[in-house]
């Protein structure tokens, strides 16, 4: 596993990618050496909990003791970090609450995102059997009608991982890098389309048979125009949090017309749909503004407009897309007016894009990732095991747990 972590490493180092590693206190204090070493080069870790138990068959006391005694153990060891992921990707609402309460940390990366990449077409029925009893047990949501993005909730961003991994290619008998890299490239294609999150998880133990896919994907996401962020999960929470602050100020000046004045960061990626911009069309009819005082000729206000005491949900979504919007009942008034939303939840969120994608009248907004970057990836895969020993002790300790 030294050699495979190195190899993994050195893959990654090549093109200057930190990757996110999230990994059990239990294998930290065995093998400190290793882990303090390694903790030197490019390269985050986060807690993956104490033991690699399944947490949702854990009381709350139990969730809390394995936390902590994590944590502690990453102190002992002067090991930073800011984000959790549970083991085996499972967690339920009580673990969850508890990590968010915890304030041990600032990002959870444990919800997944299913794609459709896979033709069932090409695999016999005992692969697609493995592969769908595993599938299974995760808490997934589909691509088809979710999106995948970070979310901030409660001060804890949760940044997604996305299915198909490595795990579950596996189980579809999937050990060449071939049909791997074609599969990890169309989430890619797809998630650069639609401006999303390529959270893709190998772990390290696979390192020497996937290398080639992990190599062809990064080169793939380099070539990309708009170009994709390449970031560890780190740098996306921080990401997420600082453009929270950021905000746009509307004049109208008359004659339809406004004065647009931005205030973020200079990372910012500032987007105008107009119909007076030249330039090449970024994401839906959008171009990039470079300037941060503008104006814009519109005849309606060039933002969302949502009715007066519209759910808290739908206000939360349009703040982590970056929409500029305002309460008010006068839906002519703007280019954009979402008032079909009584109730709003996350599968609510690919319909409220549609209609808002479905306008042609101008709108100004904030995007989701830095420096005009299209779409985002980010590279992970969890440590559980150094040696043939952990892995049994691993088992012996979910039997206890069940127990």
């Amino acid at each position: 596993m030294e050699s495979k972590l190195r190899v993994y490493l050195d893959i990654l180092g090549g093109d200057a990618v930190t990757p996110t590693l999230p990994i059990t206190s239990q294998i930290l204090g065995r093998y400190p050496e290793v882990i303090e070493k390694l903790s030197r080069q490019n390269i985050e870790f986060a807690v993956h909990g104490h033991n690699h138990l399944d947490y949702t068959q854990l009381t709350r006391k139990e969730v809390m003791g394995e936390i902590r005694k994590a944590a502690g153990a990453f102190r002992t060891h002067s090991i930073q970090f800011s984000g959790f992921r549970f083991p085996y990707l499972k967690w339920d609402t009580n673990s969850l609450e508890i990590i968010r309460n915890s304030g041990l940390f600032k990002w959870d990366s444990s919800h997944t995102i299913l794609w459709d990449v896979v033709d069932n077409a090409l695999f016999d029925e005992r692969d697609l059997r493995n592969y769908q009893l595993m599938l299974h047990q995760y808490n997934y949501k589909s691509s088809s009608n979710w999106l995948s993005l970070p979310k901030l909730r409660h001060n804890l961003t949760e940044i997604p991982v996305s299915l198909p991994d490595d795990d579950l290619l596996e189980r579809l008998g999937l050990r060449n890098n071939k049909a791997v890299t074609e599969i990890w490239a169309a989430i890619l294609r797809k998630t650069h389309t639609r401006g999303e999150l390529f959270t893709l998880q190998l772990h390290p133990e696979r390192i020497l048979v996937l290398q080639d896919s992990l190599k062809s994907i990064i080169q793939t996401a380099k070539e990309l125009q708009p170009g994709v962020w390449i970031a560890s999960m780190s740098d996306i929470c921080d990401w997420w949090t600082e453009k929270e602050n950021f905000s746009i100020e509307l004049e109208n000046r008359g004659d339809s017309e406004y004065q647009v004045n931005v205030n973020c960061s200079p990372k910012a990626t500032v987007l105008v749909r107009s119909n007076h911009l030249s330039g090449d069309e970024f994401y839906n009819g959008h171009r990039i503004m470079s300037e941060r005082s503008f104006s814009i000729k519109s005849r309606k206000k060039p933002v969302v407009g949502i009715p007066k005491n519209s759910p808290h949900e739908l206000i939360h979504f349009l703040r982590n897309e970056g929409f500029i919007f305002e309460t008010s009942e006068e839906s002519d008034k703007y280019s954009v007016y979402l008032d079909s939303f009584d109730n709003f939840s996350e599968k609510d969120e690919k319909n409220a894009l549609e209609i808002i994608h479905a306008s042609d009248l101008p709108l100004i907004r904030l995007w989701r990732w830095p420096n005009g970057c299209k779409n985002c990836l980010s590279i992970t895969g969890d440590i559980d095991c150094l040696t043939l020993y952990d892995f049994l002790d691993r088992l012996e300790d979910n039997k206890t747990a069940k127990r």
